[in-house]
């Protein structure tokens, strides 16, 4: 499930408002809160996260708004910080998109989301528009997914501990293992999951 920036910020308001006084704010204060001409835009936005499962509504009553939390916290909600694109930098992305993300998916460290751009990463099975999941960490286990940032440029592969080589291998056995030279990397971080939303081929049936 994706929220955009602003519909983020808007989640975001309203759970501190709720917190702190009890009940959420007018379509009129919300309005005034981000500097919105007219409170139809506020009306938008409530129906998005209503229908996207993050809010209740009671239709009759303007100020009642229930922030929906996944069932037993069985979701985290992580930022996505930037673009991920074979053979160029880490691209970070402004403002405050984030994505629910299961638990289970998820360890102990700290989290973020990269949003796949284009399709030279698909022979490590990721596609464009695919968000994948980091944990911030630099030292990876042998044998864990990672993204490396090599001369500053993007690379996703399988981290290898061999003597005293760390090695990148690839999926595509086409693909020569590459050797990394510490003065040359850096581990961005460890590839937890992956979020994929499916989309119909265009001019499919149905």
């Amino acid at each position: 499930m994706y929220l955009t920036k602003r519909q983020s910020e808007l989640l975001d308001y309203l759970r501190k408002t709720i917190a702190v006084q009890g009940y959420a704010p007018s379509l009129e204060e919300m309005a005034e809160h981000f500097e919105l001409s007219s409170v139809g835009t506020v009306h938008k936005h409530l129906k998005a996260l209503e229908e996207k499962g993050v809010i209740r509504r009671q239709w009759n009553r303007s100020r009642a708004i229930e922030i929906v939390d996944m069932p037993d916290g069985k979701a985290r909600r992580l930022p996505i910080l930037g673009k991920l694109a074979a053979g160029k930098p880490i691209a970070a992305r402004s403002g405050s998109e984030s994505v629910a993300v299961p638990e289970d998916m998820l360890g102990r460290g700290s989290a973020y989301v990269l949003q796949v751009e284009g399709a030279g990463l698909i022979s490590e099975h990721l596609m464009d528009g695919d968000l994948v999941v980091v944990e911030q960490r630099d030292t990876p286990r042998d044998g864990e997914v990672v993204v490396v940032l090599y001369d500053d440029n993007a690379r996703v592969g399988k981290f290898e501990q061999q003597g005293e080589r760390q090695i990148l291998r690839h999926r595509d056995p086409a693909r020569p293992v590459e050797v990394l030279i510490p003065e040359r990397c850096k581990i961005h971080g460890v590839v937890l999951g992956v979020l994929r939303r499916m989309r119909a081929s265009a001019g499919a049936a149905g």
